[in-house]
C-alpha cells in the first residue's frame, strides 16, 4: 500500500515536470522511508500514551533513529518486516524497562552500556548494501557513532539520578541497537558459508 502511494505520488510529480523521470525511483524510495518513519513514530507514541510510558517512547524513538543512522545494523527485506522489527524492538524495550524499573542501578546501567559500546567500537558502521559508503564516510560514521554513544552515556548517567526509568529506556534501546548490529553480522557470516 505504501509503495503504491509513493509510486503514484512520484508519477504525479513526473507528469507535472516537478521531478525528472530518471529520478522517480529515488523519490519513491525517499517517500517510503519518510512515510514508514512517520508511521513508526505514530505507533510508538500511541503505544507510549496507551501504556502511560510516553516519555520512554520519546527516548526510544530519538535514541533509535539518531543512533542507527550512523552505526547501521540489521535491515529487513521489506518495509513491512522493517516496521514489525521496529515495533518488536520497542516492545522489548518497553517490557524490559518495566521489569528493570524497581531494580535499576549503576551496575545494570554499566552492564547494558558496556556491550553496546564494545559493538560500536568494533563494528560500527555496518554498511547496508542498498546504501554503500565510501572509506571516508565509514570513518566519519564510526566517529559519529562513538560521539553519539558518549553523549547517550552522559545523558543516561545524569538521568540515572533524576529519572532512572528514562536512563533505563535509553540504555535498553542502545542494547537493542547492538543486538541488531550483531544479528546483521551473524547473518552475513552465515551467508558466506
Amino acid at each position: 500500500m505504501i509503495s503504491f502511494l509513493c509510486n503514484r505520488l512520484a508519477e504525479f510529480l513526473c507528469e507535472k515536470n516537478i521531478i525528472a523521470k530518471d529520478e522517480k525511483e529515488i523519490y519513491i524510495y525517499g517517500y517510503e522511508i519518510i512515510i514508514t518513519t512517520i508511521l513508526g513514530a505514530v505507533l510508538v507514541f500511541a503505544v507510549g500514551l496507551l501504556t502511560g510510558r510516553f516519555m520512554e517512547a520519546i527516548c526510544f524513538f530519538i535514541v533509535f533513529v539518531l543512533t542507527r543512522q550512523f552505526c547501521g545494523g540489521y535491515h529487513s527485506q521489506t518495509r513491512l518486516l522493517c516496521s514489525i522489527t521496529f515495533m518488536l524492538c520497542y516492545a522489548a524495550v518497553l517490557f524490559f524497562n518495566s521489569v528493570l524499573e524497581p531494580i535499576y542501578s549503576w551496575f545494570i546501567h554499566l552492564l547494558i552500556f558496556v556491550p553496546y559500546f564494545a559493538a560500536i567500537l568494533g563494528y560500527a558502521p555496518i554498511i547496508n548494501e542498498n546504501k554503500p559508503l565510501t572509506d571516508r564516510e565509514i570513518v566519519i560514521n564510526h566517529n559519529k557513532s562513538i560521539v553519539i554513544s558518549i553523549a547517550w552515556l552522559i545523558i543516561s548517567t545524569l538521568l540515572l539520578f533524576y529519572k532512572p526509568i528514562l536512563s533505563s529506556a535509553i540504555d535498553l534501546t542502545l542494547l537493542v541497537i547492538a543486538a541488531l548490529m550483531m544479528i546483521e553480522i551473524l547473518k552475513r557470516r552465515r551467508e558466506k558459508t
